[in-house]
Order: structure tokens, then sequence, then C-alpha cells
């Protein structure tokens, strides 16, 4: 089972709040629609968002990040399975995620969202640099990007 999956059903059987469970069921189904979509790229929860707001009217973006516990992790989680089965489709090297060892379960997950924010921070600092900015300016402009998000 994946960590997402888990996740999501412990969300969904231990809440009591209607609009948490169907807030979880929305993006669920957003997730599952941007994967198939694009299916090699990654997508953000600005993107999740974005879908659940022209389908249903919500939950919107900034819903999704005042619930960073809960919404925004399945999220996260779900983002970085995502990469992972990519990047395993193209290099055969990378080790499953492996659910039995709850420890090196959260290592692999901690160690693919850590790998998320490094390639967002080199994509937000080459956006920069393309839109003419100065390598240290770049770099100053997605330090307080960052610190704003």
């Amino acid at each position: 089972m994946r960590v997402s999956t888990s996740f999501y059903e412990t969300v969904v059987t231990n809440s009591e709040g209607v609009a948490r469970i169907k807030s979880m069921q929305r993006i669920r189904t957003a997730c599952d629609s941007l994967e198939k979509a694009g299916s090699q790229e990654q997508y953000t929860i600005a993107d999740v968002g974005r879908y659940c707001e022209q389908r249903w009217g919500g939950p919107k973006a900034q819903s999704i990040r005042n619930s960073p516990a809960v919404l925004a992790r399945y999220i996260r989680l779900r983002i970085a399975e995502h990469m992972l089965a990519c990047s395993e489709s193209m290099r055969s090297d990378v080790e499953p995620l492996d659910l039995s060892d709850a420890n090196k379960a959260q290592e692999q997950y901690l160690l693919a969202l850590g790998e998320i924010e490094k390639l967002e921070r080199d994509i937000a600092r080459y956006r920069a640099r393309i839109d003419g900015y100065r390598d240290d300016v770049a770099e100053e402009l997605v330090e307080i990007s960052k610190k704003q998000a």
C-alpha cells in the first residue's frame, strides 16, 4: 500500500467533519486526474487547487495550504510518489518505497520532499535568470519567495 493511500484512509476514517472528507475526496480525484493528464510532469498544490475550484468550486489552493498537516501533506505525498514513479520508469536503480519498515519509508519520504524542494528552488532560480536577473539577485528572489510560501 502506498503511503498516500494509507494517509488518505486514515484521515477519512478518523474525520468527523463532512467538509474535510469531501475536500480529501476532491483532492484525491484532482491528483488522479493531474497525474493522468501530465503523466511525467510534476504538479503543485496550486494546480490541485485550480482543478478543484474549476470543477467543484473548492477547496482553493489557499485553503489547502491553510491545512498543512492534512490536505497539503496528502498532496505532497502524492507528488512525491508520482515523481518517484516517473523517475523509476526512467531509471531502474531507484529503490521502491518499502512500507514494511516505517522508519525507512519515513526516511524515503523526507528525502523525496527534500529533493522536490531543491528542484523547485532550482527552477525558480532559472526562471529568474531567464527574466534577466543577475545570479545574486535571482538567488535573493528565490529566498524571499520561499519565506513567503
